[in-house]
């Protein structure tokens, strides 16, 4: 199989974007469990 300089591009910009969409989906996963931990605890007051 023989890529073109264009596909190696796309490829590039792939490997950077998946890690971001990763790391955001996680901080995203983390402030939601954080926000219901917090709301949990303030409605069994």
């Amino acid at each position: 199989m023989v890529f073109s300089s264009q596909d190696l591009g796309v490829i590039h910009q792939t490997n950077t974007l998946i890690p971001a969409v990763h790391n955001l989906t996680r901080f995203i996963m983390d402030e939601a469990g954080r926000v219901y931990a917090s709301l949990r605890q303030w409605l069994d007051q």
